[in-house]
């Protein structure tokens, strides 16, 4: 990553713009390795993340796609535990915020108490008793059959998944590409791998 602020800025004492530019390629890094960690293809320099990763469990919504229903969601759940994948920690589903915002609205079952499927308990998302939460970095652009923009998500136990970092974060000052704009260049580089060290502690659907 790289981003470039003015001299000008520079002499401002008003603002710590070392300390701001320094926390913006940090986070722009760390969204990066979240969305490789995920969806990494394998190729083109990312790493294979969980979606694409040999041995992760699929399920299948529908032919073109469907909703996932609430046994959908258990059932994710009970795929880790076939292969005891629950005895390395607490499953945990990730999906994307709008099919969050689905199952808020969706019953858990068809009786007169209709709890919803996604229910918040002190702050904290929960489907089946298992924490839940949301990401943008999960992808909504799916195809399947006739199905187009079809979302993906995960249930996993997520310390069966490694991050791996060589080093620390570099940063590198170019005081040269920019200079007849006065303008200074700083390029961040980070060393990162993703592994699933055991794949089957995540079960996936790429169809809802």
């Amino acid at each position: 990553g790289s981003t470039s602020w003015s001299r000008q800025l520079l002499i401002q004492s008003s603002i710590d713009v070392e300390a701001k530019v320094r926390n913006s390629l940090v986070q722009r890094a760390a969204i990066a390795i979240d969305k490789v960690a995920l969806q990494g293809t394998g190729s083109a320099n990312q790493p294979k993340g969980i979606l694409s990763a040999t041995g992760v469990t699929l399920m299948a919504l529908g032919t073109n796609g469907a909703a996932p229903t609430y046994q959908n969601l258990i059932d994710m759940v009970m795929d880790l535990a076939a292969y005891n994948a629950d005895r390395l920690g607490e499953p945990r589903y990730l999906l994307t915020p709008e099919m969050a915002g689905y199952l808020m609205g969706q019953a858990k079952l068809s009786n007169q108490i209709a709890q919803p499927i996604w229910e918040t308990i002190n702050g904290q998302g929960q489907i089946n008793g298992h924490k839940a939460d949301w990401s943008n970095l999960l992808p909504k652009t799916l195809t399947k059959g006739t199905g187009t923009n079809l979302h993906a998500g995960i249930a996993g136990v997520w310390n069966a998944l490694t991050v791996a970092e060589w080093g620390a974060m570099e940063l590198l000052l170019d005081p040269y590409t920019g200079a007849k704009q006065a303008l200074i260049k700083i390029v961040a580089n980070f060393m990162v791998d993703v592994q699933p060290t055991y794949a089957q502690a995540f079960s996936v659907y790429l169809d809802a």
